[in-house]
C-alpha cells in the first residue's frame, strides 16, 4: 500500500530546494512547474475540478486545479475561491496524475 504524502511537508522543501535551482522548465512557474506550452495537459489530469463527472470549465473555457502543489504555487493564476485557473488543452504541471486507462494520443492541431 502506497505510502500518504504530507502535501505541506513536501511543499515545504520544494520551496527550499527551488530557491537555490530555480524553475525546473523554461518558461514554467517555479514551484509547481505549470506551464502552457504543452504536449501534456490538464484535461486528462485527475488533479482537475470536475462537475458532474465532466471537466469544470468557467465562461472563457479555462478549468480549475485541485492539486495541493498548484494551489501552493503563488505564480498560478487563481479565481475568486483561490482555485488555480488552468488552460485545460495546453497547460501542465510537475504533478500531473494520469486517469487510469488514459492512452496517449498525437498532439492535438488547434
Amino acid at each position: 500500500m502506497a505510502q500518504k504524502r504530507s502535501w505541506l511537508k513536501v511543499i515545504g522543501a520544494l520551496k527550499r530546494l527551488l530557491k537555490e535551482t530555480g524553475p525546473i522548465w523554461p518558461g514554467s512557474t517555479t514551484l509547481s512547474g505549470y506551464g502552457e506550452q504543452g504536449p501534456y495537459h490538464c484535461g486528462d489530469c485527475i488533479w482537475r475540478k470536475k462537475k458532474d463527472a465532466e471537466t469544470f470549465k468557467d465562461a472563457s473555457g479555462k478549468g480549475r486545479c485541485l492539486h495541493p502543489l498548484v494551489i501552493a504555487d503563488p505564480q498560478v493564476k487563481k479565481d475568486d475561491r483561490m482555485l488555480p485557473i488552468i488552460d485545460i488543452k495546453h497547460g501542465c504541471c510537475e504533478v500531473v496524475e494520469y486517469e487510469e486507462g488514459y492512452v496517449e494520443e498525437s498532439e492535438d492541431k488547434d
